[in-house]
């Protein structure tokens, strides 16, 4: 399934003439289908090589580590396994595979059944852990999802948008989502939606020309950890939520993907 194979065609009608040969057996190819491979133009191949069993050499597994960092693989099958978010009572763990759907892995039982059927990335529990929000890739522009986690109802569509964006997380009572978008002048930014009968009120949190990215909302509801380029290089801040009355910086030095502790004393 991640080989390079080529085939040939005529230049002129564009119409393929031959019959499709392996090139390559093992190519390493990334979630979405992001092929590592180039040709230069008198035909040498630079090509990152997959496993010798033929799959991506990007294969990957989720490890469950302690605070003295002790680490304990989940029994799951190695993949491009990634964004594992752990359910409000600790029981389940939501994660993206291959890029392209979500699956649910139960602490308990070992089950790990398939949650969306395909374009399911970034999983994000509501407060009560009853529901999972997700954003599909299949539909154009960005476009979030709600539905009950234990899959016993199809999903709701929340909001959409014309350009990318994803979820990133949801506010205490899940009335407000907080959203990672790319947009043209102030490249990628953090939105809010807010949860109204009839329809989702879009509000700007976070749009500086700079990249603000991978926000996680505290456990009180009242902060936001996020990090922003705004330095000349990612660090993690902090602002208040979902009003905004100030910024603090909380990484010494250089900083990414931030998460509250569940009793919001650390990050």
């Amino acid at each position: 399934d991640q080989a390079l194979m080529a085939v040939s065609f005529d230049l002129e009608t564009l119409e393929v003439t031959g019959t499709p040969v392996t090139l390559l057996p093992n190519l390493n190819v990334f979630g979405g289908g992001a092929s590592q491979y180039a040709v230069s133009e008198t035909g040498t191949l630079i090509y990152d090589a997959g496993s010798d069993t033929g799959g991506g050499g990007n294969a990957s597994t989720l490890v469950q580590v302690d605070m003295e960092g002790t680490g304990q693989p989940l029994p799951l099958s190695p993949g491009a396994l990634d964004v594992p978010r752990y359910s409000p009572d600790g029981g389940k763990i939501a994660y993206e595979e291959d890029g392209t759907q979500i699956r649910i892995y139960d602490v308990v039982t070992g089950a790990s059944p398939q949650f969306t059927a395909s374009g399911g990335i970034f999983p994000v529990w509501s407060e009560s852990g009853n529901d999972l929000y997700y954003t599909n890739t299949t539909t154009a522009g960005g476009s979030g999802f709600r539905r009950p986690s234990d899959s016993s109802e199809e999903a709701e569509q929340a909001y959409t948008l014309p350009g990318f964006s994803m979820i990133s997380d949801a506010s205490l009572g899940d009335s407000i989502l907080l959203l990672r978008a790319n947009q043209t002048e102030t490249f990628r930014d953090l939105l809010l939606v807010r949860q109204q009968p009839d329809a989702a009120v879009f509000d700007n949190y976070l749009t500086a020309e700079r990249n603000e990215g991978n926000p996680d909302i505290s456990p009180d509801g009242r902060w936001v950890a996020y990090q922003s380029d705004e330095s000349g290089e990612n660090r993690i801040y902090v602002h208040s939520f979902p009003d905004i009355s100030g910024q603090r910086s909380v990484s010494p030095g250089l900083g990414a993907d931030p998460v509250w502790s569940p009793d919001g004393q650390k990050i």
